[in-house]
């Protein structure tokens, strides 16, 4: 089974105040204050939080070496 989320679930676009973004666009902040060392994963849920896509899973080197920022891409299969 899958751990539970360390953050509230994001809601893809278009949603309130991101009402311009494209279906299945999302920004994500794990930690507003500034960047957050560790390796961090990454899947999309269905409505009842059923998993229903690969884990993708990135490290951030965390303050001093730049912005820390991912781009994952799930395509449909």
């Amino acid at each position: 089974a899958d751990g539970p989320p360390i953050t509230s679930p994001v809601v893809s676009g278009p949603h309130p105040g991101y009402e311009g973004w494209d279906a299945g666009y999302y920004s994500h902040i794990i930690n507003a204050s500034g960047p957050k060392a560790g390796t961090w994963y990454v899947w999309v849920v269905d409505d009842s939080g059923n998993r229903i896509s690969e884990i993708g899973q990135w490290t951030s080197t965390g303050p001093g070496d730049g912005c820390n920022q991912a781009v994952v891409d799930f395509d449909s299969r």
